[in-house]
This record gives C-alpha cells, structure tokens and sequence, in this order.
C-alpha cells in the first residue's frame, strides 16, 4: 500500500514540495494499523519517515528542514499526537496571518520514537 499511496508523495516531499497522508474510514476499519503498522509490518509513517531520512542522506549539498504534524480528527475535535499533553486544537479556516498552534520540535533521528525497525 505505501509504494502505491505515499512514495510518490515522499518523493516529492524531498524535492521540496509539502505532502500530506490521510486516512480516512469509519471506526476499526484499520487506520491505525494501516498508519503505524505493527513488528514485521511496518506502516505509512515509518516508511515514510524511513524514505524521508535515506533521501537526505543521500543528497549531498542541500540543507533540509523536516517538519511533522500528526494529528487525528474525531468527531469534529482534532487532537496534535505528538504533544504529550491531550489538548484540543481549533479547527478553522485558515486565513492569512493564522497562529499555528501544533507543537514543534527538531527532527534529529528515527530512534527511539519507533519501537520495531524498518
């Protein structure tokens, strides 16, 4: 499913373009997994972020600036997954001069965020 839905995003993404995954299915029809994946089985984010760093790697002469946001909108209530803290976040049209209020943080390295190998 990856090579099918989200390398040709990634691709794109290392060429400098903004890419976006959503998954979209109504309750335990497999989002999670199908994102996250499971020992043996990696998903869409790890791949993706596996596929993000080898391409970075292997560029030499350019600087990157890797930025994520993972995020789950339920019931009309979005959710920022990588904040610690459950909170939730306004959902509004965006105009211009809106405040970004997900949390950010350098992206230095895979490990220890993922708990199997891809």
């Amino acid at each position: 499913m990856y090579a099918k839905t989200t390398k040709g995003i990634i691709d794109s993404v290392v060429g400098g373009f903004n890419g976006t995954v959503f998954a979209y299915g109504q309750t335990s029809s497999g989002k999670t997994h199908t994102m996250q994946g499971c020992e043996g089985e990696p998903g869409i984010i790890p791949l993706a972020v596996k596929d993000v760093f080898e391409a970075i790697e292997a560029s030499e002469g350019r600087e990157f600036l890797v930025r994520v946001s993972y995020l789950e909108i339920y019931n009309e209530q979005m959710m920022d997954l990588l904040s610690k803290e459950v909170r939730l976040l306004p959902i509004r049209p965006r105009s211009r001069g809106a405040r970004r209020s997900l949390r950010t943080f350098p992206v230095v390295t895979l490990h220890p965020r993922f708990p199997f190998n891809v």
